[in-house]
C-alpha cells in the first residue's frame, strides 16, 4: 500500500523522517507530493472539489482548518490525555474544530522579528515618529505598534514619488514568498 501525502517543499524535511520510519514500521511506502506553500491550499481544493481522493494525508496550515474541516475524518480518539498532556496547549486547541479534532498536530512555527537598530536609536527617526505617533520608537511588543512602526518607515526615500523603503516584509505571499506590508 502507498500512502500519497500532500505537502508544502519546505514541509518535506520535517515529514521525511517520520515517512520513514512509518515504513519500517509497516511495511507500507510513503509518497509525497511536493508543491509550493499556495500550491498546497490550491491542490487540496481543487481535489475537494472534484470529489477526488489522489491524497490520503494532506499538511496544510493551521489558518486554513476550518475551510478543510468538514471534509475531514475526526481524529477524537487519537488525542488521548497523553498526547494532550504532552503538547502545546494552543497547538491542541488548533487541531479542533467544532468540538472535534480534525487534524494532527505536526509541528508549530516560530516566527522572528528582526529590526533596525540604528533606525530605532537615530534621533531624527525618534522624533518623527513621537511626533507622528504620540510614543516612543520602539521595537512593537502588540500589533498596533508593529503597523505603526511598518507603516513609519515605509516610505520614498529619493523624492521621486514611488515609495523605496519599506517598514516591513512579511513571509505569507502566494508560493510563500515574501510580500511588502505598506502603510
Amino acid at each position: 500500500m502507498t500512502l500519497n501525502v500532500l505537502v508544502e517543499s519546505g514541509g518535506f524535511q520535517l515529514q521525511e523522517a517520520a515517512a520513514r520510519q512509518f515504513e519500517a514500521q509497516t511495511g507500507h511506502t510513503v509518497n509525497f507530493i511536493q508543491v509550493p506553500y499556495a500550491g498546497v491550499f490550491d491542490r487540496l481544493t481543487a481535489e475537494m472539489a472534484s470529489g477526488g481522493t489522489s491524497f490520503d494525508v494532506a499538511t496544510i496550515d493551521v489558518v486554513w482548518l476550518p475551510r478543510f474541516a468538514p471534509l475531514a475524518e475526526p481524529l477524537d480518539a487519537l488525542f488521548t490525555d497523553e498526547m494532550i498532556a504532552d503538547t502545546f496547549p494552543a497547538i491542541v486547541a488548533d487541531a479542533q474544530v467544532d468540538g472535534h479534532y480534525v487534524a494532527m498536530p505536526a509541528w508549530a512555527n516560530t516566527e522572528i522579528l528582526f529590526y533596525r537598530k540604528d533606525l530605532f536609536e537615530d534621533p531624527a527617526e525618534q522624533a518623527a515618529f513621537a511626533e507622528e505617533y504620540g510614543s516612543d520608537l520602539a521595537p512593537p511588543t502588540n500589533w498596533q505598534e508593529f503597523t505603526d512602526v511598518a507603516t513609519f518607515f515605509t516610505r520614498d526615500t529619493d523624492g521621486d514619488g514611488a515609495i523605496d523603503f519599506y517598514g516591513t516584509d512579511v513571509k505569507g505571499g502566494a508560493g510563500g514568498a515574501d510580500v511588502e506590508l505598506h502603510g
